[in-house]
């Protein structure tokens, strides 16, 4: 019985519109198309076929050919040729392009169209009242998007959200004294010298390292810092994504001189990893990881210690000051 009516669909469709051919060529324009005009059919992956204005059911059959491959094909319908005169200023003129999936245009597909379209209406139907039961107060998704908006405002300037370049612009500069403060750090080296088997590795620690200042600007957050036995630069940036923050130090003055990765996650200044290595002039390397924490005011020793940490090498640290309030 189902057959029988698809096929009365069908059969009345061709009534009313004629062969494939000339339903391709009702909807391309028909009689308004320009002299000339022509028909493409692509594909992803596929070179373009182009057929001549009155060759439409060649280019239906192309497209339904592609269509039942599963290549979403398109029709586009051009315009006349370039001609020796205008051929260096013009490309192939496009008049207009006709995604054709899910059109009843002849009895082979009749029965793939009519279940395709009766599922996607079922997608459809369910999409949209699942979307009237997250605007209920009492849904659970509302009740998420109530409770993120009244998170502490202390809580929000950690994250950021957005992904474009001024977003990212407005993220260093809100973030820039969340990287000022002191933090401490607990890790673990391996010493490879040339030519020789790796030895044991260490442990190490640094009971407070400070970073001193901080500026933003759009390319990322710019900082000086220092620990007992050397100075370095510190430059956080935030992924494009705007879910993870990073930070390249590099040793200034350390003997043999460093450089480490740090990896803040979503929270800006937070608790973080360090991954890094020394490289000397006789080519030992030491490589090293270690956990470190947020960088603040009462991390390890206090941020009080930082006045003598950064004044060693002429850093300031007022920001430091500022901040903490010493």
């Amino acid at each position: 019985m189902r057959r029988a009516a698809m096929l009365l669909l069908a059969t009345a469709a061709r009534a009313l519109d004629g062969s494939p051919g000339a339903r391709l060529r009702r909807l391309a324009g028909g009689a308004e198309l320009r002299p000339g005009a022509r028909y493409r059919v692509r594909a992803v992956g596929r070179e373009p076929e182009i057929y001549a204005k009155d060759e439409a059911d060649a280019a239906y059959a192309v497209y339904a050919r592609l269509s039942d491959a599963g290549l979403a094909p398109y029709v586009d319908v051009l315009g006349p040729p370039p001609t020796a005169e205008n051929a260096p200023t013009r490309e192939l003129e496009v008049l207009r392009s006709l995604p054709l999936a899910g059109l009843i245009l002849d009895d082979d597909r009749l029965d793939f169209r009519v279940e395709f379209l009766a599922v996607a209406n079922a997608v459809l139907i369910v999409g949209a009242i699942a979307a009237v039961q997250a605007l209920r107060p009492e849904s659970a998704a509302a009740a998420a998007v109530t409770s993120s908006a009244r998170a502490p405002a202390a809580l929000v300037s950690h994250h950021s959200t957005g992904s474009s370049a001024a977003d990212r612009t407005a993220a260093y500069a809100r973030s820039a004294e969340l990287f000022v403060g002191g933090y401490t750090v607990a890790g673990t080296k391996l010493s490879i010298r040339p030519g020789k088997a790796p030895g044991a590795t260490v442990s190490f620690s640094v009971a407070q390292e400070c970073i001193c200042s901080a500026t933003a600007t759009e390319h990322g957050i710019f900082t000086s810092g220092a620990n007992p036995g050397n100075a370095f630069t510190l430059i956080a940036t935030l992924s494009e994504s705007s879910d993870e923050w990073t930070a390249e130090q590099t040793s200034v003055g350390a003997a043999p001189p460093y450089k480490a990765t740090m990896r803040f996650g979503a929270t800006a200044g937070g608790a973080h990893t360090a991954v890094g290595s020394t490289l000397t002039p006789s080519g030992t390397v030491d490589a090293f990881s270690a956990e470190q924490s947020a960088i603040g005011c009462a991390e390890g020793e206090g941020a009080a210690t930082c006045e003598a940490v950064c004044g060693k090498y002429a850093l300031p640290w007022d920001m430091i000051r500022q901040k903490c309030r010493l």
